[in-house]
């Protein structure tokens, strides 16, 4: 599949999030095209050098990621004059997960009191049941919160770290 191929794929909903993860470690050519020629908005340029390095270090489980990689691929592709569908799955998917993440979730007592913006963790769209938080502060340089929360489905825990 030609590079150009893959990304309009990605935008268009027709490749899955890991199919374009293993393309970007293991297509030299994929790497070289992403590698030149967009001009990265502000958001990317804090943490890239170039549209490459910026989708490598993107986490694909993670949905505001995905959406953000969707959004700069269709900038990258209406840049080289490409005609793309863009698939609203990221979009609708992050719009579900702010909604439910301003109304407030499942808590086994307290609702969490977090110290940056709410960062509630989701599996396969399923809210995690949150357990408590517990302040590290002592350990840190700052105030510190580890928050802690549960996969039902897993039986497995998950934690969280802010710091302000």
């Amino acid at each position: 599949m030609l590079s150009l191929e893959i990304l309009k794929n990605f935008v268009e909903g027709k490749l899955d999030a890991s199919a374009l993860e293993q393309h970007l470690y293991n297509n030299k050519d994929l790497e070289d095209l992403l590698s030149s020629g967009l001009d990265l908005p502000a958001y990317a340029k804090a943490e890239a050098v170039n549209l490459y390095y910026y989708l490598v270090n993107r986490n694909f489980e993670n949905t505001e990621d995905l959406f953000n990689s969707q959004s700069i691929i269709a900038d990258f592709l209406t840049s080289r004059g490409i005609e793309f569908h863009k698939a609203d799955l990221f979009e609708n998917k992050l719009a579900k997960e702010i909604k439910i993440q301003k109304k407030g979730l499942d808590c086994l007592k307290k609702k969490p009191k977090w110290l940056q913006e709410p960062d509630w963790p989701f599996d396969e769209g399923e809210p995690l049941l949150f357990v408590g938080q517990l302040d590290i502060s002592p350990m840190r340089h700052d105030t510190s919160y580890v928050y802690v929360f549960y996969n039902k489905k897993k039986e497995t825990y998950l934690t969280i770290e802010q710091s302000m």
